[in-house]
């Protein structure tokens, strides 16, 4: 149910309501159409960064609190239009979804306008080397990394490096005592918070021996969930083609037919 978890629990929820609708037709898109696909694909890649950032820092920790409730409810207002006209019905589907986007919604207002201070007080830690931030995001040489996952990762480590810098700016013009609010912290804040998401995905991502074009599973979602956080900072995240498929087949599997089996 709905109410029985906190925000990852209503995404999980709302992404297994509109599964179910998609399989049952009634006015909802069907599962082979390329909107389910990208709908669905982006919801599940929330929902695996979302636990990643959890099991790294857990619920409560800031950027956890600051980031997932709105990710979350992004991801899930997106599969809106899986389900077509079922989207304003009465039926469990809709029904269902629309609880859940309704919770996400009261947990992404709710947070608390302190917890963006909280953040930024972690943002010299980038500069001074206290913050997971002052080190790449992945020990992996580049040209180890698996041709389907290098382009991303390339991308966003660009972007720590420039946000490294932009730290390094607020530490000479007087640390944290400058970190009490104006535009330029609040976009490294959400500069921040994204990349540190990235980091937690890489963090908790081992390298297998799959070759170097091949999408398991595990690199699929993970090659999702940072293309997601990629976009979410106007990055383009290089050619990720692959991915979609792998996630979606697997996210009907798991939520629906092993559901009804």
């Amino acid at each position: 149910m709905c109410d029985e978890g906190g925000p990852s629990a209503y995404a999980e929820e709302a992404l297994r309501a509109v599964l179910r609708a998609a399989h049952e037709g009634g006015g909802a898109l069907p599962p082979g159409s390329q909107a389910t696909r990208n709908a669905v694909c982006g919801a599940v890649a929330d929902i695996w960064t979302a636990g990643r950032v959890l099991a790294a820092r857990g619920p409560d920790a800031p950027t956890a609190r600051h980031l997932l409730p709105r990710v979350l409810l992004s991801g899930t207002e997106g599969l809106a239009v899986v389900l077509g006209t079922r989207l304003h019905g009465q039926d469990a589907s809709a029904l269902r979804y629309g609880e859940c986007v309704r919770a996400l919604t009261r947990a992404a207002r709710r947070a608390d306008p302190r917890l963006a201070a909280r953040v930024a007080s972690a943002l010299p830690g980038v500069a001074d080397g206290d913050d997971r931030l002052a080190r790449p995001l992945t020990g992996v040489r580049a040209s180890a990394l698996p041709a389907v996952l290098g382009p991303v990762v390339a991308v966003l480590e660009a972007e720590r490096l420039e946000l490294a810098q932009g730290c390094g700016g607020l530490v000479e013009g007087g640390g944290s005592a400058s970190l009490l609010g104006g535009e330029r912290v609040s976009v490294l804040v959400e500069r921040y918070v994204l990349l540190s998401a990235a980091a937690d995905c890489l963090d908790g991502w081992r390298h297998r021996k799959a070759g170097a074009g091949t999408l398991t599973g595990d690199r699929a979602r993970l090659v999702g969930a940072l293309s997601r956080i990629a976009g979410r900072l106007g990055l383009g995240g290089g050619p990720a083609s692959g991915w979609r498929e792998v996630v979606f087949a697997g996210a009907v599997a798991e939520r629906v037919f092993l559901a009804v089996s």
